[in-house]
C-alpha cells in the first residue's frame, strides 16, 4: 500500500489562509470532498515548492510512494488507483506531478471549476505548436508515435468554449482530476510499466469527452511553456482583467441541473494571481512541463526555487522510463519510434557532413584567393602586436617594487612594440633586465610553443575531417535524401500535413453540406 505524507502545517507555523473573493451565498452547500495527491519517491525539482504552496493554501496534499521504489510512469496510475479505492466513491481526487507543479488556488475554487465539466475526468492539455510548420508536424509525429496507438483515431478539435489563442487538444497526465469511482473504473486495466500519458490518451481518443475530457482553456491546469504567457496581477487588477469561461459540451443534456458559475479566483496568501494572457483564465495548478525552469514565477509567488532542474541524470531517467513504458510495451509503437529515431539521426549526420563539405569548399576558395594571407596580415598580426607586449608587461611586473618592477606600463608597451617591429623579440641577453623579465619571456615563449602545437594538431585534424567529408559527399547526399524522405512519409501517414484539421471528416463535411443547401435554397428563391 502506498505511503502517505501530509503537508498540513501546524497552527503555530501556518500563514494566513486564502480568502475566497466570491460571496458565500453563491457557493454550493453540498460540495464533495477534494483530495489532492502527488507521487514522489524523493525530493527533487519543484516538490518543495508544491508542498509549500499546499501549506499556504491549506490544501493538505498527500505525497504517495515516498521513499519507495519507482517502477515506471505507471506508478502514478497504480498509486492513484489505490488511493481512490480507500476514499468514498463520491469524493473528488486530483493528481499533480510531483517534480514540476505548484498549486495556485485553494480547494474550493478547484472543486467548483471541476464540477462545471459535468462529472468527467479532466486532464490538462498541451500543445506542440512551433513557429515553423515542418517542425510543428515533426514534433507532433514524435508525440503520436509514443502516445497514440491507433492511427485511425485523431485528436478532436477544442470545444467551442475554448479560446482561439491556444490549441491544447492533446492530453497531459501531469494534472488529472475526477470522482474516485470514475478513476477506479477507468484505471482498472493499468499496470506499473505502462506509460500513464499513453494509457489515458488512448482512452480519451477511443471516445472523446465521454469519460475523459481536456481542460482546453487552462482553467484548472496550466501547462507552462513560456514566461510571456503568464502575468502576475494584483487582486484588484485581476478582477478587471481575468475571465472564466464555463465549459460547454455539444452532447450535454439540457435538463442537467446547472451550478452557479465558479469564481475566477480567490484572494490567497500569494498576494496576487497568475493569469494566462492567452485565455485570461486564472489557473489553479501551474505545470512546468518537461522540467522547465520557472524560478522567476516561484520567486514572485514567494515559493522556494526548484532543485536540480537541469540535471542530466533526471532527464536520462525520464527518457528511460518513457521509452520502457511505450516502445517496449507495444511492438507497433516501438517500430514507429525506432524508424523516427533512425531517420532523424541519419538526417542530422548527413546534413552535418554536407555542412563540412561546404566548409571545405569555402576554405579551398579562400586559399586560392589568398584569403588566409589577407586575414593574417590585416587581423592576426595587428592583434598579435598589441596583445604580446601587454602579456609581457603583466608577466614581468613585480608587486614588491624591486629593481624588476615596471613603473610605467604604457611606456614599456610602446617600447616592446618598437622592439618587436625591429625584430628584437628577445631580451634575455640584456643584462639591464632582471630575472623577472627573463622569466616573463620564458613563460611567453612557452605559451607560444604550446599554442603553436595545439594549432598544428587542430589544423591537421580539421584537414582530415574535411578531406573525409569530401570523400563521402555522395553518401551524405544519399543519407539526407533517405532520412528526410522517411520523415516526410511518416509525418504524412501518422499526422498528415494539416494536423490542426485532422479530424473526423464528417465534422467538416456536415457544415459544408448545410451551407451548400442554404445557398441552393437562396438561389431558387
Amino acid at each position: 500500500m502506498a505511503s502517505c505524507l501530509s503537508s498540513s502545517p501546524s497552527a503555530s507555523s501556518a500563514r494566513k489562509g486564502p480568502l475566497v473573493s466570491s460571496p458565500p451565498s453563491s457557493s454550493p452547500s453540498d460540495l464533495p470532498a477534494l483530495h489532492i495527491i502527488t507521487v514522489a519517491t524523493h525530493r527533487d525539482g519543484y516538490l518543495t515548492s508544491l508542498i509549500y504552496s499546499s501549506t499556504l493554501l491549506h490544501a493538505d496534499i498527500n505525497v504517495l510512494y515516498w521513499r519507495q521504489k519507482w517502477r515506471g510512469f505507471g506508478t502514478k496510475l497504480m498509486a492513484t488507483l489505490d488511493f481512490c479505492r480507500q476514499v468514498p466513491p463520491g469524493d473528488v481526487v486530483m493528481l499533480t506531478d510531483g517534480f514540476d507543479t505548484v498549486l495556485l488556488q485553494p480547494k474550493d475554487i478547484i472543486l467548483r471549476k471541476f464540477l462545471e465539466f459535468g462529472g468527467r475526468i479532466v486532464m490538462s492539455g498541451e500543445s506542440t505548436d512551433h513557429r515553423f510548420p515542418f517542425f510543428d508536424r515533426l514534433f507532433l509525429m514524435y508525440h503520436d508515435c509514443i502516445f497514440r496507438t491507433d492511427l485511425k483515431t485523431h485528436w478532436p478539435k477544442p470545444l467551442p468554449y475554448a479560446s482561439k489563442n491556444v490549441d491544447l487538444r492533446r492530453v497531459n497526465s501531469g494534472g488529472v482530476i475526477g470522482f474516485a469511482k470514475d478513476i477506479v473504473r477507468v484505471y482498472s486495466d493499468a499496470d506499473y510499466w505502462v506509460n500513464d500519458q499513453r494509457y489515458l490518451s488512448n482512452i480519451f481518443l477511443s471516445n472523446p469527452h465521454k469519460d475523459i475530457t481536456v481542460d482546453y482553456n487552462g482553467a484548472i491546469f496550466c501547462v507552462y511553456t513560456s514566461e510571456r504567457d503568464l502575468k502576475f496581477l494584483s487582486f484588484e487588477e485581476a478582477e478587471k482583467q481575468a475571465r472564466h469561461a464555463v465549459p460547454s459540451f455539444p452532447d450535454e443534456p439540457s435538463h442537467r441541473p446547472s451550478l452557479p458559475p465558479a469564481p475566477t479566483f480567490a484572494r490567497t496568501a500569494f498576494g496576487g494571481v497568475l493569469m494566462d494572457t492567452r485565455t485570461n483564465e486564472v489557473p489553479c495548478v501551474l505545470h512546468m512541463h518537461c522540467r522547465r525552469n520557472a524560478d522567476s514565477l516561484t520567486d514572485r509567488l514567494g515559493l522556494p526555487r526548484g532543485e536540480n532542474i537541469l540535471s542530466i541524470r533526471s532527464y536520462l531517467w525520464y527518457a528511460f522510463f518513457s521509452v520502457t513504458g511505450t516502445v517496449f510495451t507495444d511492438k507497433a509503437s516501438g517500430t514507429k519510434w525506432a524508424m523516427a529515431l533512425v531517420s532523424t539521426t541519419l538526417s542530422c549526420l548527413s546534413f552535418l557532413g554536407l555542412a563540412l563539405n561546404l566548409l571545405a569548399c569555402g576554405m579551398r576558395w579562400m586559399n586560392e584567393k589568398n584569403g588566409f594571407s589577407f586575414l593574417r596580415e590585416s587581423i592576426w598580426y595587428p592583434i598579435y602586436e598589441r596583445v604580446a607586449p601587454v602579456v609581457y608587461v603583466h608577466s614581468t611586473s613585480h608587486k614588491g617594487g624591486g629593481s624588476g618592477a615596471m613603473k610605467d606600463e604604457d611606456s614599456d608597451i610602446l617600447e616592446m612594440e618598437e622592439r618587436m617591429r625591429e625584430g628584437q623579440r628577445s631580451m634575455i641577453g640584456d643584462k639591464s633586465q632582471s630575472h623577472y623579465h627573463v622569466l616573463g619571456y620564458a613563460i611567453y615563449d612557452l605559451l607560444c610553443i604550446i599554442l603553436g602545437e595545439v594549432w598544428s594538431v587542430c589544423t591537421a585534424g580539421m584537414s582530415w575531417v574535411l578531406d573525409t567529408a569530401e570523400q563521402f559527399r555522395g553518401i551524405f547526399i544519399l543519407g539526407a535524401i533517405l532520412g528526410v524522405s522517411t520523415l516526410i512519409l511518416m509525418i504524412h501517414f501518422i499526422v498528415g500535413w494539416r494536423p490542426r484539421d485532422s479530424l473526423d471528416e464528417n465534422e467538416e463535411e456536415e457544415p459544408a453540406m448545410e451551407k451548400a443547401g442554404q445557398n441552393k435554397h437562396k438561389k431558387n428563391a
